[in-house]
């Protein structure tokens, strides 16, 4: 299975590093954040997952609107891209390109408890993607033991 994760946040590298490590799927690369302006001198850098997949040899590709994610999954055609600290608006004609749709991870209950979470939060939260995020279905949840 031909998978793209979309991420802006380092908390995916065990998940890539795992999918690449089983050779059971293709890996085609990491969808992030393009580079931005940060800090007081507000010079160009990438996001810390952004630079780890450079130093890394991992395939990125950077969007920075709704249009970069449809133009970058219709060249990849993944079979699944599985989200997980994405933070980008993902639009309808997007979800539809991969023929197994999109997958988001996230590490709190939804839809109950929105927002950011920590890793280390008692619940990982699976859900399928579909036209709209308050829509999506649960698929699959897991309580993780925090002792």
């Amino acid at each position: 299975m031909k998978i793209l994760i979309a991420s802006s946040s380092d908390i995916a590298i065990p998940l890539i590093e795992d999918i690449v490590k089983s050779g059971q799927h293709e890996f085609c690369g990491l969808l992030s954040y393009i580079d931005k302006a940060t800090g007081r001198g507000q010079s160009i850098r990438s996001n810390n997952l952004a630079e780890w997949a450079k130093n890394s040899g991992v395939k990125i590709y950077q969007s920075a609107s709704a249009n970069d994610i449809k133009q970058i999954v219709a060249e990849v055609l993944p079979d699944v891209v599985i989200t997980i600290a994405f933070g980008q608006i993902i639009k309808e004609d997007s979800l539809k390109i991969p023929k197994n749709g999109w997958l988001n991870v996230h590490f709190s209950k939804l839809p109950r408890w929105r927002g950011a979470a920590s890793a280390s939060a008692f619940f990982v939260c699976l859900r399928v993607l579909k036209e709209c995020y308050r829509s999506a279905r649960k698929r699959f949840r897991r309580v993780a033991d925090s002792s």
